[in-house]
């Protein structure tokens, strides 16, 4: 056996691929190699490949063999065989064969890796520095490639070829599948080419990876790229190339890319053979493995025969560990069916009788433009549904609209009926766009429908749960009046779409998934979890022993555990009163009905039409609007609609103010035009030969799609503008206020970064600065590209994104010609309340500037100086003493010239505020008066007090909100421009007041609600722990 030739075998077993590599010993040349996804089959798939690979091993050969990755160690355990960690493993195939390379980047299934390389001096071999992993999130690996490519109805191994052909780029969360989701769907909406968002969602990978991973490291070139994403996609490969500014030189490509960590994992095992030979105590130590390691050398049949009877590996059997199923007993199964019997709602097709209703029958149609699925009704005048449907929107709503509303005309006219519509209201996530396109009289939002259609059927509800295919909306309602609204927010897990995608990729029907779901005997405890860690915990269940009748089950019990848990997060279920009723697409499963009730105690009224509720609720609207104006319908007519076409031109930059926002152009056959994707009015009109223009600019026609979300009215019918004083707080922010020249010129420039705590006393700083003689540069708003810039440098995924902004900011100041960059870091202040415990400063605010010093280290790239001095302002003295011993120790300034700078800065600042109360007390002062003249009957107008921290006021971080009230003709104040707020007694409060900008927030909460006229809207910044 010694002189036999020696065989390594490396298998690489990860979240969602098995991989093997066979190294033969004297050349390391590899005799066989597969990667092949196992679908959650993780011992078949391993035992497939070992088997098929014997074939490579000449018989009487010795063979080592290693098991690596993520799903590998329980198979390792069972085979009796080691394993080595796939960081270890990665590591020693990268020594190995690529020792020029300085960072590593290798992307699998569901995790995603950054290794750093450093020379060792002594030795002159490489080494690893340090490295990163994703945790819990799975967003911006293969999985969430798979996710986008389900949502763009490609296959995962058609998606490099859409993305190879893209050539715009779009803004695409790369955090998780589920955000990526909720920014991909308008995109479809609007229209936007699929090749488009592949590239986009590809460079969204790229910047999760350097922004997520890195956390502050530099990836120092050559970069090698492994793993399958990066293998099978080359144009992500690029968009790391084009983020990073890598040349040709700077990239490296493994002949087998997908393969490293197995090619790794052979090596480990052709290592530890070698000191088992010379009795030398293994290096196992170094892969965190326990002294009684199992030899590496092994009889290969007899390894495959243990995996092959292992069949249950890891699976919890203690009692109690497994779920309950839906039914104790066939009894209880049959009287829940009778209690819930299920209207055949989405095709309903009520024959009509000339004799009894007449030849031409009049309708009210209702729409419901969802966003996965458009549904429509026909209400006749006795309230009757003549007709329904109900179909998957395939991303094209108005086609399918078009197509279902032709099928239901003919369909009667072959009856002998002609149908006319007497009015048409919209509603669902696209209901402006079907208003413009089919000229609706009417266009209402989805929750206001749905209530009123519940109305219609079931008297005497409390609360109204409806969950369709991304959205979920929760009612409460009092004697049927709407009390309270909760909708799903920014992630979409728990809907519809949610359970059908699941159950697409176990290759089960929607319509079987109820029953499939109560056959379960054991259903998997799945728990809430967006879509990309619920395959993580899918693939584990299946690993433990579960059968898909178990995790669709466990799938159905999710949905309702995340809507309690993750949307509504009541205290005490008794809040949703004595009738609770449920509606939606996705409650047409009777497995997520019965979860419900199980989950809440109680029984539950389904609506009689649950998945048509919308669009029975917009057809009601309709009739109302039609019977008060007594005015003809304006919709087009089927004649019209036999003929009905529209066009669409993507990527129409506007050119009207800074934004430069990239709009989409829809030009219907009616002559109607439709604009989205402008974030002002100035966007929503087209200058005389713009479109023109632009197409032949581009030398293409437009495309003939249909799918954009949601529109913008020509500014021509727009209400008259509120005031915005977010507009006007920044005005005066950045004004320069006049001062004394306290000190002669310096020559040097002080870098002021536009984040943070500068959001507020920019005009102190800028003043102070200045008025001894320093020049004083201030980075601009924040924009995608100056975030962009500094995400490498990003130390932590979990920060806000504020914070993240910072470090964009101060490379912006060192290449504009910063001498010296000032952020310090303040840890207290005065409190501007009568609760004297407001001082402390958030901790992002007050923690950055050492985040900046010790983490960024800008001082090492010798660009500026960096000064981050702490203060501990609890009085205006301290601020003096402390502020004159900085500038004395740092510039040699006198403390006599100090003080009266600062006396120039509070000038400033004062005069910032004071501007800020004036047009703060002036919308108050309007909004009275118009109340006060209000006429009898009118309704009360309103302004919004939209509270936020100071730092909110950039656009690029409260998304234009302000722009959303006053495009609707409604003020919007800051929480800091109201009067009076510093007297506002808190003493009454529940919450702890430990700083100013929670003290703001809540004494304008409790102004808004003493005053009558005033609304209360808070902006929060994903990842504040303190909001």
């Amino acid at each position: 056996m010694s002189n036999s030739m020696k065989y390594w075998i490396g298998v690489d077993v990860g979240s969602t691929t098995t991989k093997t590599v066979i190294l033969r010993s004297g050349d390391e040349q590899i005799v066989f190699s597969r990667y092949i996804r196992h679908h959650a089959e993780l011992q078949k798939s391993v035992c497939a490949l070992l088997k098929e690979g014997k074939d490579s091993i000449p018989a009487g050969s010795e063979v080592m063999i290693a098991f690596t990755g993520s799903g590998s160690k329980p198979l390792a355990d069972a085979a009796g065989v080691p394993f080595v960690q796939e960081v270890v493993a990665n590591s020693l195939a990268v020594m190995k064969y690529y020792p020029q390379a300085r960072t590593a980047i290798e992307l699998g299934g569901q995790d995603a890796k950054v290794i750093f390389f450093r020379q060792n001096t002594a030795t002159g071999r490489l080494e690893v520095s340090d490295m990163r992993m994703n945790g819990s999130c799975a967003g911006g690996t293969g999985a969430f490639i798979d996710e986008i490519a389900s949502l763009l109805k490609v296959a995962p191994e058609e998606y490099e070829a859409l993305a190879e052909n893209g050539t715009q780029l779009y803004d695409i969360s790369g955090r998780c599948g589920v955000y990526a989701k909720t920014d991909i769907q308008p995109l479809l909406n609007q229209g936007v080419r699929k090749e488009d968002i592949a590239l986009s969602a590809l460079h969204a990978i790229s910047k999760q990876t350097i922004g997520g991973l890195a956390q502050g490291l530099t990836m120092e070139p050559p970069i090698i790229f492994e793993g399958g994403p990066l293998c099978f996609h080359p144009t992500l490969v690029q968009a790391f190339r084009s983020k990073l500014d890598l040349r040709d030189e700077d990239i490296l490509i493994p002949e087998k890319p997908e393969l490293m960590v197995a090619i790794g994992a052979a090596l480990y095992a052709g290592k530890r053979g070698s000191e088992e030979k010379a009795s030398v105590s293994p290096s196992a130590a170094a892969a965190g493995s326990p002294a009684d390691y199992p030899s590496v050398t092994c009889d290969l049949d007899l390894c495959i025969r243990k995996l092959s009877v292992q069949r249950e590996i890891g699976r919890d059997t203690e009692p109690g560990a497994l779920s309950r199923p839906f039914f104790a007993s066939p009894e209880e199964y049959r009287e829940f069916l009778t209690r819930h019997p299920l209207y055949e709602d989405k095709h309903i097709f009520r024959k009509l009788d000339v004799k009894e209703d007449g030849s031409r029958v009049g309708v009210w149609l209702g729409i419901d433009c969802g966003s996965t699925t458009t549904k429509f009704v026909l209400l006749d005048e006795r309230d009757r549904i003549l007709y329904s449907y109900y179909a998957n929107n395939g991303g094209d709503p108005i086609s399918v609209l078009k197509r279902g509303l032709l099928e239901m005309y003919e369909k009667y006219a072959r009856e002998g009926i002609d149908i006319f519509v007497k009015g048409v209201a919209t509603t669902g996530y696209g209901e402006l766009l079907a208003a413009k396109a089919f000229r609706a009289d009417e266009h209402i939002v989805e929750t206001v429908a749905h209530a009123g259609a519940s109305a219609k059927y079931l008297e005497d509800a409390t609360f109204i749960l409806d969950i369709g295919g991304q959205d979920m909306k929760a009612i409460w309602l009092d004697d049927g009046i709407i009390t309270d609204i909760v909708v799903n927010e920014a992630c979409s897990a728990g809907c519809g779409s949610f359970l059908e995608n699941f159950a697409r990729n176990m290759g089960v029907p929607t319509n079987e998934i109820a029953e499939r779901a109560f056959k379960a005997e054991h259903p998997a405890e799945l728990g809430s979890r967006c879509t990309v860690f619920m395959n993580s915990r899918i693939i584990t269940e299946q690993k433990n022993g579960k059968e898909v009748n178990d995790i669709l089950a466990g799938l159905c019990r999710s949905i309702i555990e995340n809507v309690f848990t993750k949307v509504i997060r009541i205290s005490s279920l008794d809040s949703l009163g004595d009738r609770v009723v449920v509606q939606g697409g996705t409650f047409c499963n009777d497995a997520v009905l019965r979860a419900m009730e199980q989950y809440i105690g109680r029984e539950v009224v389904r609506a009689p039409y649950p998945g048509l509720m919308g669009a029975i609720g917009a057809a009601y609207a309709a009739k109302k609007k039609m019977e008060e104006s007594s005015q003809p319908s304006s919709f087009i007519g089927f004649e019209a609609l036999r003929s009905f076409s529209f066009t669409q031109i993507n990527g129409l930059v506007c050119q009207g103010c800074e934004n430069h926002c990239r709009r989409s152009v829809v030009t219907f056959s009616t002559g109607d035009t439709w604009i989205t994707g402008n974030r002002c009015e100035r966007g929503g009109v087209l200058r005389p030969g713009e479109l023109e223009a632009f197409l032949a600019d581009k030398g293409r026609s437009a495309e003939q799609k249909s799918r954009p979300e949601k529109t913008e009215q020509p500014a021509g019918r727009r209400p008259r503008k509120g005031i915005d004083l977010f507009k006007v707080r920044k005005t005066f922010l950045t004004r320069e206020y006049p001062f004394k020249q306290i000190d002669g010129k310096k020559g040097i420039t002080i870098g002021l970064p536009f984040v943070l705590a500068y959001w507020e006393t920019l005009p102190f700083w800028r003043t102070f600065w200045r008025s001894l003689g320093f020049d004083v540069l201030v980075s601009p708003e924040s924009t995608r590209a100056i975030y962009e810039d500094g995400l490498h440098a990003v130390t932590s995924d979990t920060e806000c994104f504020p914070g993240k902004l910072v470090h964009g900011h101060i490379r912006w100041l060192e290449s504009h010609g910063a001498d010296r960059i000032f952020f310090p870091s303040i840890s207290t202040r005065k409190s501007e309340n009568t609760e004297k415990t407001s001082v402390s400063m958030c901790g992002i605010v007050k923690g950055f500037p050492f985040v900046i010093k010790n983490s960024d280290n800008p001082e090492g790239r010798g660009r500026a100086a960096y000064d981050a001095p702490v203060f501990f302002w609890y009085t205006d003295i301290d601020r003096e003493r402390q502020l004159s011993r900085f500038m004395l120790d740092t510039f040699g300034i006198k403390k006599n010239l100090v003080k009266k700078a600062i006396r120039e800065g509070n000038a400033a600042q004062a005069a910032f505020s004071r501007s800020l109360l004036e047009q703060g007390k002036k919308v108050l002062d309007k909004l009275e008066k118009l109340e006060a003249d209000r006429p009898a009957g009118n309704p009360s107008p309103i302004a919004v007090v939209l509270a936020a921290r100071p730092y909110q006021n950039d656009d690029l971080v409260n998304h234009n909100i302000p722009e959303m009230f006053t495009e609707q003709g409604i003020d919007v104040l800051t929480a800091d421009s109201i009067p009076g707020l510093d007297k506002i007694d808190l003493r009454n409060s529940r919450l702890d007041i430990v700083n100013n900008f929670h003290a703001r927030m809540l004494s304008s909460a409790i102004y808004a609600a003493r005053h009558k006229n005033l609304e209360y809207v808070q902006i929060v910044s994903f990842g504040c722990g303190h909001d």
